[in-house]
């Protein structure tokens, strides 16, 4: 089990797209890729307890958490922060389990595990210390889509942009076809160039709705602070796309889905198996 514990920055930011070096960038076995499922926990923290709640999270939860990983109930966990937020944000904090499949959603929880790992405190006890230092704003479930390059999640990018995409009814299955077909071959490319450490789309599950913002997430990770500006896409279509302009794939992109927000995260903290 790998097992980090992360010094976090003045700016807390967070990431769960992978990085490594990847060789075949025309190549993508992408009906081989194995589907995960995620689910995403949303945490508003006042200025006043982010030391107390990084505390709670990395030495009373992610204990815990590597428990559950051991057991194979999750895949692993993750802990980031929303940069560029304030006190009207509705949140700045969030954490990721992963799962494997649909079967280990459905009992996530050993109720042996608490007592396990601290045998000196009862759960609603653990509860209690929680909810005085985080408010839990919701919770969200996913499941993978698409993403490049196909490797481990045990190697997650310092940096993400996380886009929010809403698409509506009647064209997700062309958009998820865009996405497998047009920009995942881009976005393999443009990790090959080491421009960005990877890129991921992921379906919402649940909560579902005609009235929700979004639908999908896509992840586009990247080393470093800098390399968020420097992303330049237009030479890698001409590479992987020289069939398509860049005005085409922009606008048979722009028909089928709406970027309904965009936000800045930075890895604090994870754990894999």
């Amino acid at each position: 089990m790998k097992y980090f514990k992360l010094s976090p920055p003045v700016f807390l930011l967070t990431g769960l797209v992978l990085s490594l070096t990847f060789s075949t960038p025309l190549i993508y076995a992408q009906n081989k890729q194995k589907t995960f499922y995620a689910v995403i926990d949303y945490k508003k923290v006042k200025p006043e307890n982010i030391s107390s709640y990084l505390e709670l999270e990395q030495s009373i939860w992610k204990p815990m958490h590597a428990e559950r990983v051991r057991r194979g109930l999750i895949v692993g966990w993750y802990l980031y922060a929303i940069n560029f937020t304030g006190s009207s944000n509705e949140y700045n904090y969030v954490t990721i389990v992963i799962y494997n499949n649909l079967d280990s959603l459905e009992n996530p929880w050993s109720a042996a595990i608490p007592a396990t790992i601290h045998p000196d405190k009862k759960v609603v006890d653990i509860l209690k210390e929680s909810n005085v230092v985080r408010s839990r704003v919701r919770s969200e479930m996913y499941r993978s889509i698409s993403r490049a390059p196909e490797i481990s999640l045990g190697k997650p990018s310092p940096y993400i942009q996380v886009n929010y995409m809403r698409v509506p009814q009647g064209r997700r299955q062309e958009y998820e076809r865009i996405e497998r077909e047009v920009w995942q071959p881009i976005h393999a490319e443009m990790v090959r160039r080491e421009h960005i450490s990877g890129w991921g789309l992921w379906s919402l599950v649940y909560p579902r709705g005609d009235d929700l913002p979004y639908q999908y997430l896509t992840l586009d990770g990247v080393p470093n602070f800098p390399s968020l500006f420097e992303i330049n896409s237009s030479e890698v279509f001409k590479v992987v796309h020289p069939e398509m302009t860049d005005e085409e794939i922009s606008e048979r992109t722009n028909q089928n889905r709406a970027t309904a927000r965009t936000e800045l995260w930075e890895l604090i903290d994870y754990l894999v198996n």
